[in-house]
């Protein structure tokens, strides 16, 4: 009988397509091959000997409470290599610094002999090695010294195994084949994620990228608007493009709400200030309130008041894509929000 297709295996895992490349990924590592080509590229990236790893376990919870995409294991069961693997989703912090410590916490000082690998689409990558540094400097002056960090893109990961297997037959039930099966899938999957706006929210370049603005708007619009919530609908006024209303948080007495927007401002866009604004029209409630706050805070220098609305830039950070962007977005209508929440 033949060698079974890597995407044959794995028929339970396509109504949820990201943990399928996961799962893809743990099966393939259990290759001799694909597994030696990565220890040693890992170590080589990071100076540190894995070839102690002799199998690999998928999302395993543990007794720390963690679950990490894929565990490189020893023949004693210790996690001297932590995967944790994204496309569109979310990665925060606080999850990679739980990793670390749980790495430490079942390694103790064999901690520094061991990885933590993140992989993410290329243009996710940036932040991605931000997120694990900035996680790493937690760990290091809560714990001590912390697990080696290394962040891939897919692609590398792919690299790293095509060239494993470059003298290596290509049939159908080849081992090559299923590399080149899980190649597809992750071009697929990676297809999905916006690529960062690097450049062009300062120029008039910008509207080859609309939709992919509007495409952040809408969905950090939806994350401002609370759960359970009537959500607003997307419309344009005039200029202002892509916008929805959400609670703008400012306590205007019972019965007495109060909005904000945001949307991508054509006009401010084409002048080189920015695509994505928030505002608060004049008509909202407390709008006298909002203002005199926002005037009187570390936003007073950017705002812009016209006789109808008061306007907020959100900044687009170039080394951001996709929900790494949204998550930025959030982040900063919250911080104006969190203003407006004060008694």
């Amino acid at each position: 009988m033949g060698r079974k297709p890597i995407l044959a295996r794995l028929p339970e895992y396509f109504t949820t397509t990201e943990p399928a490349a996961t799962r893809c990924m743990a099966i393939l590592l259990e290759e001799p091959a694909l597994r030696e080509a990565t220890l040693s590229w890992l170590t080589e990236e990071t100076g540190v000997e894995l070839n102690h790893v002799v199998n690999f376990g998928a999302e395993r919870v543990n007794a720390a409470g963690t679950r990490p995409d894929i565990e490189g294991l020893d023949s004693e069961g210790l996690p001297f290599l932590m995967v944790e693997a994204k496309f569109g989703a979310g990665l925060t912090q606080k999850q990679v610094e739980n990793y670390l410590r749980d790495q430490i916490g079942r390694l103790g000082e064999l901690a520094t002999e061991a990885v933590m690998l993140l992989v993410v689409p290329s243009p996710r990558k940036a932040a991605a090695e931000m997120t694990l540094e900035a996680a790493r400097q937690v760990i290091s002056e809560e714990l001590g010294s912390p697990p080696q960090g290394h962040t891939a893109s897919w692609n590398d990961v792919v690299t790293v195994w095509r060239q494993a297997l470059k003298e290596a037959p290509n049939t159908a039930d080849s081992l090559l084949a299923d590399v080149l099966q899980f190649k597809a899938l992750c071009n697929v999957l990676g297809g999905k994620v916006l690529d960062p706006f690097s450049g062009l929210q300062k120029t008039t370049e910008w509207r080859g990228r609309l939709e992919d603005y509007l495409s952040i708007v809408d969905a950090a619009t939806k994350r401002l608007t609370p759960k359970g919530a009537r959500l607003s609908g997307v419309t344009n006024q005039g200029a202002f493009l892509g916008m929805r209303y959400f609670p703008a948080e400012y306590d205007n007495g019972p019965g007495k709400g109060s909005a904000a927007a945001i949307g991508v401002h054509e006009d401010f866009a084409d002048a080189g200030q920015g695509p994505i604004w928030m505002r608060f029209n004049r008509k909202t409630g407390g709008f006298n309130e909002i203002l005199r706050r926002l005037r009187s805070s570390e936003f007073r220098n950017q705002l812009v008041e016209d006789d109808r609305a008061l306007w907020l830039p959100l900044g687009v950070n170039a080394s951001l894509a996709d929900i790494d962007l949204i998550n930025d977005i959030v982040r900063q209508a919250e911080a104006v929000r969190d203003l407006l929440r004060q008694p």
